[in-house]
């Protein structure tokens, strides 16, 4: 059961507006999380 997926994002995209400027913190970011994997995510 380790191919079993937990966790799946496809094709994310945040923006963060502050007045009339936007701040993408996230264009397209895909990521796919299986049973007993080790992941880190930093940021």
């Amino acid at each position: 059961m380790k191919d079993h997926v937990i966790v799946d994002l496809d094709s994310v995209t945040r923006i963060y507006r502050m007045g009339e400027l936007s701040v993408p913190a996230l264009r397209g970011v895909s990521l796919q999380v299986k049973q007993g994997d080790a992941i880190g995510i930093m940021g």
